[in-house]
Order: structure tokens, then C-alpha cells, then sequence
């Protein structure tokens, strides 16, 4: 069913939602963040541990949906700030070995055949803010002692119809070699943050198995679950970083993505930074809106990005909705409540206004889902990656504001992305523009 701009879906169903099985990459790629940032993963994060079963009475999260802002913890109060992130997709895959290195093949039929290159060659880059008012040095610690002293860990079902679920620690490292190539790059030179990279060891390559495997959402441990702290370095208050900037930069091999940046967010009653965020409660309301990151997309076929837009203020926020396509393409915006029986509303052309509900006495943001629909005018062959930006900014607080990006990638897509660079990397100045 096609939809096109000025009319609803001719049925009253909602927009058409992503494929499902371009998910499922982030599982064997390595890190998250850089599959997310360079392949378009889209990370779901585990219903147990995003309802609150995870330790920590507190929560931090980021402004942005390429983190599931419910599945990061943090203590409440001290030098280090505790990071929980727990993502995962059901599914069965059969890995095989190919003259090229690894290849995945979904059930049904999607072939992700760049793996080890994607792990060899690739690498991810954190830009660690520093907490103010001094900005002392901060630092990533891997692995959470105790109860979690592994930083990565990868669960899955192997053979498929086994009950023993197999964990193994992912190992990864600080690669200093790395991070001088992304500092000559990305320099910075105001002192209150620095780039650290993170990634595999040198010639290791991510533990995917060597017989078809099933990987569970609903299993404990989730099939990929990652354990890190901030250190911001004695005297220094975690929650005085609240709201500090954090950028993330990948390299996938071939070329750079990003820096995307993220605001930090303490969920606290007595911090309120930021107000709004692009986040993933949606995804726990009456009618679920799970956060788009990224998708496979095909010819004629319509597709869509979805976005959960949260107001963290005591008071109803009107918010002014801008967006810009790398590719140029002309969506239809629709807005959709998160209340039982909700459906999807055209929004216009952007920018257009939506009005969103206060923070509830249970500390659950008002919620209001954003979805972007399209059909592609791509070949199978096509190369390209689509990048839609979206932002949120009231109209009385410039302050105030959000955004957020979610990614499709052609059939024929390539880490080195055979394109004109314009067309890939003309969100990238947008992604920048406003950024503290």
C-alpha cells in the first residue's frame, strides 16, 4: 500500500513501520554504536531490563534514539556514572565462511556478507565530556565491578533449538594508536571533553558463531549487553554533567559518520536537563512506537522512520518540528498520541508544530510518536544511505530542543558507499549546527 503526501492511509491504519530484520545486525557487527552509525542498526532495547529490574535507583540517558534511553543506569551521586545498555532482536541466523571473511543470512533471506571488514578496519570514537565547573579529566572504565566486570557480552542459542543459552565476554580495548587519527581529524581545544576510542583489539574478531544460532530479546543475559563507567575524576559530581555534550564518531573502514551528538540525561527528579529528548518510552505505551534507527529499504516499496519525541517539563510544550533528507526526498509527517486506540494524524510539511503532554507523577515523560513515510525512487543496485534529520526546539525557549536521525540503506549498500558525497554528507553540517 502506497502513501502518499496530503492524504491518509485509505484503510485509517497507521504508516507502514520498518523491516524488522535489519535489526538484527547490531548482534554480530561488535559495538553497537558504530553498525548503528554506519549499517543503520536498529537497536531495540530489552522490555525486563527498560521497566526498571536493572539495579540503580537512578537512570541516564541521551537525547537521541540511537541509545534506548530507559536501558542506561547511573549512580546518583559520586564521581562515576554507571552505564547500562542492554539491546537485542529475536531471530535465527546461519553464519558462513566465504573467501571475503564472514557472512550472516537471516531467516528470511537478508545477507550481511561485511562483517569483518566492518570489525577489522572499523572503529568507534567517544567524544567523554568532562564534569563542570572545574573540568577535571574524565575517562571511560570498562566493565562494572561488581556485578558486571565484562564491558561486552554476547548471548545466544547455538544449536537454534537448544535451552542453554552461551555468553561470551567480548573483548575490547582503548586504542590509543586510533584515537591521535581522530584528534589530527576532529581536534578539540576548549578542555571540557576529549575523544577516546573503544574498540576490538588489534586482530581479534567479534565471537559470531561457527553453527546457526538464535538469539532471544527476552533472555538474560541480553544477546548483546555492554558495562561501562565515566570517571569524572576526584571531587567531581556526576550529575553536575547533566546536560553536557557528548559526541559519537565512527569509521567504518572506508569513510567517517558522524560526530552525532547526545546531551547526557539523568533521569532525577531534581535534574531536569535536558527538557526534551528523542528517546524510546513510546515503545511502553498503550500504542507502541518503537524508535526507527535504521533499515534496509527497496524499490517502490514504501517505508518509514519512526520517532518517539518525550517532554521531560512539568507543563505542556508546543514544539516547532524541522527536518532535512541527505537524499532530497519529500516525506509525508504524520503525528501520533501514545494513548489507547491512538491514531496517526498529517502533520504537513515540515516545519510544522505538535503539542506535547507534561512529565506524569510516576516520572514518565509525556510521550508523542513522529513517523516519516516515503516510497524510494532507488534501483536494486543502488548504493546510497538516507539520512533524515529530525528537530524538536519550542518556539518560546530556543533552548529547548531536540534531535535526532535515523538511516535506510539501499539494497546495494557498501561500507564505502559508492555515491556523490554530497548526497551522504549533507546532514552533517545540520547535525553540528546549534550543537553546544
Amino acid at each position: 500500500m502506497e502513501v502518499t503526501r496530503n492524504e491518509q492511509p485509505p484503510d485509517g491504519t497507521p504508516p507502514p513501520r520498518s523491516n524488522p530484520a535489519w535489526s538484527r545486525l547490531l548482534v554480530y557487527a561488535g559495538l553497537m554504536l558504530l553498525s548503528l552509525a554506519l549499517t543503520g542498526s536498529f537497536l531495540r532495547p530489552n522490555q525486563c531490563r527498560t521497566t526498571g529490574c536493572c539495579p540503580g535507583p537512578s537512570r541516564l540517558s541521551l537525547d537521541a534514539d540511537l541509545l534506548p534511553s530507559d536501558a542506561l543506569q547511573v549512580k546518583p551521586q559520586g564521581q562515576l556514572a554507571e552505564i547500562w545498555i542492554e539491546l537485542g532482536d529475536t531471530g535465527v541466523f546461519t553464519p558462513t565462511d566465504t573467501a571475503h571473511g564472514t557472512t550472516v543470512r537471516t531467516e528470511d533471506g537478508q545477507t550481511i556478507s561485511y562483517l569483518d571488514e566492518l570489525a577489522t578496519k572499523g572503529y568507534l570514537a567517544i567524544r567523554v565530556p568532562h564534569a563542570p565547573p572545574a573540568y577535571g579529566l574524565s575517562n571511560l572504565l570498562p566493565g562494572i565491578l561488581p556485578p558486571a566486570p565484562d564491558p561486552v557480552t554476547f548471548s545466544y542459542y547455538s544449536p537454534p533449538s537448544t535451552t542453554t543459552l552461551t555468553t561470551v565476554a567480548v573483548s575490547v580495548a582503548r586504542r590509543a594508536d586510533l584515537e591521535a587519527l581522530v584528534n589530527a581529524q576532529y581536534p578539540i581545544a576548549d578542555g571540557h571533553s576529549h575523544w577516546e576510542v573503544w574498540w576490538l583489539p588489534a586482530g581479534e574478531t567479534f565471537p559470531i558463531p561457527d553453527q546457526p544460532f538464535r538469539t532471544d530479546e527476552d533472555s538474560w543475559p541480553p544477546p548483546l549487553a555492554l558495562r561501562f563507567r565515566i570517571d569524572f575524576g576526584s571531587g567531581a559530581d556526576a550529575f553536575d554533567c547533566a546536560g553536557c555534550p557528548v559526541e559519537v564518531l565512527a569509521y567504518n573502514g572506508y569513510l567517517f559518520a558522524g560526530p552525532y551528538p547526545f546531551v547526557l540525561r539523568y533521569i532525577q527528579p531534581t535534574v531536569a536537563v535536558p527538557l526534551v529528548s528523542f528517546g524510546t518510552h513510546c515503545a511502553f505505551q498503550d500504542t507502541p512506537l518503537i524508535p526507527t534507527v535504521g533499515q534496509y529499504i527497496t524499490p517502490t516499496t514504501p517505508f518509514s522512520h519512526a520517532y518517539c519525541l518525550e517532554n521531560w517539563d512539568t507543563m505542556t510544550r508546543t514544539f516547532t518540528i524541522n527536518a532535512a533528507s541527505s537524499q532530497g526526498w519529500d516525506y509525508t509527517y504524520y503525528w501520533q498520541g501514545t494513548q489507547f486506540g491512538a491514531t496517526p494524524n498529517l502533520a504537513g510539511d515540515p516545519p510544522f508544530n505538535v503539542e506535547v503532554g507534561p512529565l506524569s507523577n510516576l516520572g514518565e515523560p509525556g510521550c508523542l510518536g513522529l513517523t516519516a513515510v516515503y516510497t524510494p525512487p532507488i534501483a536494486v543496485t543502488d548504493a546510497m544511505r538516507e539520512t533524515l534529520y529530525l528537530t524538536a526546539t519550542s518556539p518560546i525557549s530556543s533552548e529547548v530542543k531536540a534531535w535526532s536521525l535515523s538511516l535506510a540503506l539501499a539494497p546495494g549498500y557498501s561500507l564505502d558507499e559508492e555515491v556523490e558525497p554530497p548526497k551522504v554528507r549533507i546532514y552533517l553540517p545540520l547535525v553540528l549546527r546549534g550543537y553546544p
